[in-house]
């Protein structure tokens, strides 16, 4: 026993000399000794490098709990230095270009203060052209290596008037910079504003793009990722690949709903990583914003944002505070909807076991209201290796009684016309609390979790009449939710990894049907995902995450039937990267999916006269397999991102009907297969000096679809987007479709869809925390329904559904932001996401 206590002992001391930081404040300390400083406070590395080499770079830098090649990065900043990890000790710092002469010199502005981040330019003399170039440091020291006896140089700076002017090798003194007279809302920085990086892309929004925006989710619009595809219009967002779209703030895994609360300015950067590892691995991909830090003070937030024509009013004010390590943030917000056109055309054939006919349905429904006020409060700390969130949530949604009116026409062995009504009504409560933390040990270890309970108290009641036939329906629903997540990742060696994800998801609904049938219903799912995956990085082109033993544990029960399930969840996904223009991506997964509790469900749900909803508990599993590869193209004004893909989803849930007495059942079966395959494409162009963008969309899709619901289509969509910034003005128009698709309802079975295009167009202006935008969609549309259709031999359908929101409309958005003592270095909060679930027959 004493021996283990020992060795654990042992084991402690050692990790705490691995994670051994430093803190340092240097003023014109040249690099040399620098390192030398640095190499006296570590035992576990060895600084090598050459004296004479690096006399003349001298270091203005502070920091506080770095590594040592943490701190040798920081120092090393902009100059032409490199830096070799080999192994666990040894440290290699040298010099780029190894000449005997430099340029040496320190920039100042007319008070003598240092120019930060200039860029310098080293021209031939002869002919201008561009020989070496370098950037001025935090003390406007800077120091270029260069063979050149006689030079030009050009320094050029945000705020600052160009300098051209001739010189000697050597150390040329102190240069002075003169202020520019230009409004600095109009300089861009003609920079590297997309840096491709082995891992990841790198995207650094400018002035123009940041006050185009009110939210961190209009930003990433602005930035024309090609990879993506989103709408500030219709805030949609999704990958134009299909693949899993995860989001994060500065590491931690956030909704979408909170890029809508942080402000651009605070945007230092955006990272898009399709091949993640670390601590992002086991996602498909990845957008994490690199936030602005604060020690100090707060803002306040107040938005709205209304929609005219059909009604949606989302209102919210935001309050956010930060001193030293904390970071508090509360939000009071209401959305209330208004659906004033709400259309439902139906044609539909039946067959049941005594008569076959033929039903017309014409629904219209009253103006429906719907209110959802939200309130949520968030406290984070951050430490120098433990972060930690705690957030408590609180929704609730109130959807008055309203009906939808029907005439429906009979003909066939049923011939006759009559009239039904449906009133429907909701009360939704749902609390919500999680907590967060990040916890690095040392340099090696890091280990994330967090944990998200939700309960939700749900009432869902409606009334079917049709010639004196009622059924009454009150649904109580009480449901839980938790969500734990667990991820360990250990670095070996410099880059690669090794990191273990475990996640568990636990749904209980507890459902009391009462009226025409009364019955009560119990379902419970889990499911424990265990993904050891493997990071590593080849060379200075390889990336690859390995997942080759990843496996879920899953069950599924009611009262009376219980399931449980061991499947494997294989996923590898692999970047290499050709030079710093061309990469290609490439991505497997394996694994299954289970139907919805809805269509499981053992209950019975009559509809009508002649139709009744039966779940089917005996549903198997579906098996899906996807294939992608991905080519991406970057050049300073153009970006391209093509993808070929093929997915294949196997025993699929579809509708089936079959006829019992005079009635017809619905249910589920598991049967056939859908194969998609497709190539998509997307283009974005920066023309006039990133003052125009545009960008193109292009898919083309073929599906398969066999089983009980055989059928193929094939389908062509276009999406074009294009915005111009002026001055405080911005202005952008969109255009997506039309198009034909094959796609899924609710309950996970294929069915045919046909939909009108949409276009918009908005114009907005920004200027010191107000923001102002205004714009329309659809606004000379015609044609405001979504068509669906299915055929089989019982039941067939041909169903178009009139929407408020396909109408003409326009909208206003209005936000302001008021600062309050702020001072650098703020931090992170936290969050998980989560999609409202029901295990309600025919929700």
């Amino acid at each position: 026993m004493r021996k283990l206590i020992l060795y654990l002992l042992l084991c402690t001391i050692v990790q705490a000399a691995e994670a051994q930081r430093v803190s340092r404040n240097y003023k014109d300390k040249p690099m040399s000794k620098v390192l030398v400083d640095l190499r006296r406070t570590t035992k576990q590395y060895k600084i090598s490098f050459i004296h004479n080499e690096l006399e003349d770079y001298t270091v203005t830098k502070s920091f506080t709990e770095l590594t040592i090649p943490e701190a040798i990065r920081e120092c090393i900043g902009f100059y032409p230095i490199t830096m070799k990890v080999e192994g666990d000790s040894l440290i290699f710092v040298e010099a780029m270009l190894n000449t005997e002469s430099k340029l040496i010199g320190r920039l100042v502005d007319s008070k003598k203060q240092p120019v930060s981040y200039a860029n310098i330019a080293l021209l031939n003399v002869s002919d201008s052209a561009i020989v070496s170039s370098g950037v001025s440091n935090e003390n406007g020291d800077f120091v270029i290596p260069t063979t050149e006896r006689q030079l030009r140089i050009r320094i050029s700076c945000v705020g600052y008037q160009t300098l051209v002017l001739n010189c000697e090798t050597g150390d040329v003194g102190t240069i002075t910079l003169q202020e520019t007279t230009e409004h600095l809302g109009e300089v861009v920085v003609e920079g590297d504003l997309h840096i491709s990086k082995p891992d990841r892309e790198v995207y650094i929004p400018n002035q123009r793009q940041r006050g185009a925006a009110n939210s961190g989710f209009g930003l990433l619009a602005n930035l024309g990722i090609p990879q993506i595809d989103i709408n500030p219009i219709t805030r949609s967002l999704k990958s134009i690949s299909g693949q899993a779209l995860s989001l994060y703030i500065d590491g931690r895994e956030v909704s979408q709903q909170e890029l809508e609360e942080i402000r651009p300015k605070d945007i230092l950067r955006v990272e898009f990583i399709d091949t993640p590892t670390g601590p992002y691995a086991g996602k498909e991909l990845v957008l994490n914003f690199i936030m602005r830090q604060y020690e100090y003070g707060g803002y306040v937030m107040a938005k709205d944002q209304t929609r005219f024509v059909n009604t949606i009013s989302e209102n919210a004010v935001q309050v956010n505070l930060d001193h030293k390590r904390m970071h508090y943030s509360l939000l009071a917000s209401c959305d209330y909807r208004y659906d004033r056109h709400q259309r439902e055309q139906k044609e539909e054939d039946i067959t049941t076991g005594t008569q076959a006919f033929h039903r017309s349905n014409d629904i219209n429904n009253d103006p429906m209201k719907e209110w959802r006020p939200f309130g949520r409060l968030r406290a984070s700390y951050r430490g120098k290796k433990l972060k930690l969130t705690g957030t408590a949530g609180l929704q609730w949604t109130q959807q008055p009684q309203y009906a939808s009116h029907q005439t429906i026409t009979y003909s066939g062995d049923v011939n006759e016309q009559t009239t039904a009504t449906r009133t429907r009504d909701s009360r939704d409560i749902d609390p919500s609390f999680n907590v967060d933390m990040d916890y690095k040990p040392n340099d090696r270890q890091q280990l994330k979790g967090g944990t998200y309970f939700r309960y939700g108290n749900h009432h869902y009641n409606t009334l079917y009449a049709e010639n004196g036939y009622e059924v009454n329906t009150f649904t109580k629903e009480h449901m839980q939710e938790w969500i734990t997540d667990m991820r360990y990742v250990h670095r070996l060696g410099a880059r690669n990894s090794f990191t273990l994800n475990l996640t568990d998801y636990y749904m209980h609904f507890d459902d009391r049907y009462t009226g025409t049938t009364v019955s009560r219903q119990k379902l419970y799912e889990n499911e424990l995902l265990v993904f050891p995956m493997l990071n590593l990085y080849v060379g200075s082109r390889w990336v690859m995450n390995l997942r080759p033993l990843g496996f879920s544990v899953s069950h599924w029960g009611t009262e009376n039937y219980h399931y449980h399930y061991l499947n494997s969840r294989f996923a590898t996904t692999v970047r290499y990267t050709l030079n710093k223009q061309n990469n290609l991506n490439f991505a497997v997964y394996l694994g299954n999916n289970y139907p919805s509790p809805s269509s499981t469900s053992e209950l019975e749900l009559t509809q009508n006269r002649y139709e009744a909803l039966r779940g089917n508990p005996e549903l198997g599993k579906m098996v899906f397999e996807t294939q992608y590869f991905t080519y991406n193209l970057s050049l300073k004004n153009y970006q391209l991102s093509a993808t070929v893909q093929h997915e294949g989803i196997h025993n699929i849930t579809q509708d089936q009907e079959f006829a019992e007495g005079d009635r017809l059942i619905h249910t589920f079966v598991s049967d056939g297969s859908m194969n998609d395959l497709s190539l998509i494409t997307s283009q974005t162009l920066f023309l006039l000096n990133r003052k125009l963008q545009l960008r193109n969309n292009l898919e083309l899709w073929r599906s398969i679809v066999t089983g009980a619901n055989a059928g193929t289509l094939n389908t062509i969509r276009i999406g074009q987007d294009a915005r111009y910034y002026l001055g405080d003005f911005s202005f952008y128009a969109f255009v997506r479709g039309p198009y034909k698709s094959f796609g899924f309802n609710d309950y996970g079975s294929p069915a045919y869809y046909k939909k009108p295009a949409y276009y918009g167009a908005s114009a907005s202006y920004g200027h010191k925390g107000l923001y102002a935008e205004m714009g329309f969609q659809r606004q000379f549309a015609n044609r405001d329904y979504v068509e669906a259709w299915r055929q089989s031999n019982l039941y067939s359908f041909v169903n178009r559904n009139y929407q408020e929101q396909l109408k003409p409309w326009f909208y206003v958005r209005l936000s302001y932001t008021l600062d309050f003592g702020r001072k650098t270095q703020h931090d992170d909060i936290q969050t998980t996401p989560t999609q409202r679930s029901s295990a309600i027959l025919g929700r």
